[in-house]
């Protein structure tokens, strides 16, 4: 899915490249799996996402995707795919809010203190 050298930004993310930034395949994958992986998902747990706002555009070996994450989510995400020998694969992601950025971070380190002190 992913190109070797594709590249990510994603909110709330202090990688290895700096705040946000993701380098290479394999640093993208294993932050997803430190974020992901492990965890037993639940009913609760599903994000519905209903994309708004959608945007494909191709020029040749390569498309960018845009969209809204849904209707009530401030959540924006671009990607740029790039078409390789063996089919297209991400080259780059973007992920982005659209509202106070301080007080969604905020609210994301309140929930994951919550979350890491209930764990007991």
């Amino acid at each position: 899915m992913w190109a070797e050298d594709a590249t990510a930004f994603l909110p709330l993310l202090i990688g290895d490249a700096g705040p946000g930034r993701l380098n290479g395949r394999d640093e993208i994958l294993a932050t997803f799996d430190k974020f992901f992986g492990g965890r037993q998902a639940s009913e609760d747990d599903v994000l519905e996402i209903d994309p708004v706002s959608l945007r494909v555009d191709h020029r040749g070996d390569v498309a960018i995707v845009s969209f809204v994450l849904g209707p009530n989510l401030d959540n924006r995400r671009s990607f740029v795919f790039r078409r390789e020998a063996d089919g297209w694969r991400i080259w780059h992601h973007h992920a982005s809010w659209l509202g106070d950025f301080e007080a969604i971070l905020e609210a994301e380190v309140q929930k994951q203190v919550s979350e890491i002190t209930n764990r007991d």
